[in-house]
């Protein structure tokens, strides 16, 4: 664990301190328990938010995002059945890409749908350490599906992803796993339950046979 001092020092009346006042009632505990740590000086604690099954929604995504700036050492973030449709997406995605330090970044079983998987993965090329990604039942379809190839081409340590429980046909997948059959680290990639039939997902697992696939 880093024992040097924050980069910032959170003062009682600096605007995070006082978003804080202002917004706690409406903080889910998680979240809470971030802004206290950044405001009593404890930067260097925080690795991981793990927020499950707590709505956010837009507020709560805006509340989140305040933070991302100063989590100097943030390396896990899971965000999992909290109400994050596009506009939480958009919201999250104004301070994303700063937290360049993070390995795994899970958004499932939200509705990000493909406006708002588009905000995601318009901060993955500066998440230069992320290896873990799951992006699963959120509603995307093809077109999300093509922002997420896209975003692939800039994350070069990318091991793991999982789209599965979305609406992708096999045009999507197929374009997805292109790019990953030419990334040197990749090792798992989790596409089940999308709009394919058994002999697509047959087809995609074809294209990766360095890969463990999990489409069944």
């Amino acid at each position: 664990m880093p024992n040097t001092l924050p980069e910032v020092i959170i003062q009682e009346y600096s605007s995070l301190s006082l978003y804080y006042k202002k917004h706690e009632s409406e903080m889910v505990p998680e979240i809470k328990e971030v802004y206290s740590s950044l405001i009593s000086y404890r930067l260097n604690y925080i690795k991981k938010i793990i927020i499950f099954d707590q709505e956010l929604g837009e507020t709560g995504c805006e509340i989140l995002a305040k933070v991302f700036p100063e989590l100097k050492y943030l390396t896990n973030l899971q965000l999992k059945n909290n109400g994050i449709g596009y506009r939480g997406a958009m919201k999250l995605a104004d301070t994303l890409g700063t937290v360049n330090t993070l390995e795994i970044l899970s958004i499932t079983e939200n509705m990000l749908t493909d406006e708002g998987v588009e905000y995601i993965c318009c901060c993955l090329p500066f998440l230069e350490r992320l290896k873990d990604l799951s992006v699963a039942q959120n509603e995307i379809s093809y077109i999300g599906a093509e922002h997420i190839k896209d975003a692939l081409t800039n994350i070069e340590n990318l091991e793991t992803l999982d789209i599965s429980g979305n609406f992708i046909n096999r045009r999507g997948v197929v374009k997805i796993a292109s790019v990953i059959r030419g990334m040197g680290n990749f090792k798992n990639f989790d596409y089940k339950n999308n709009d394919m039939s058994e002999i697509d997902c047959e087809a995609v697992k074809k294209v990766l046979p360095h890969v463990f696939c999990s489409f069944i």
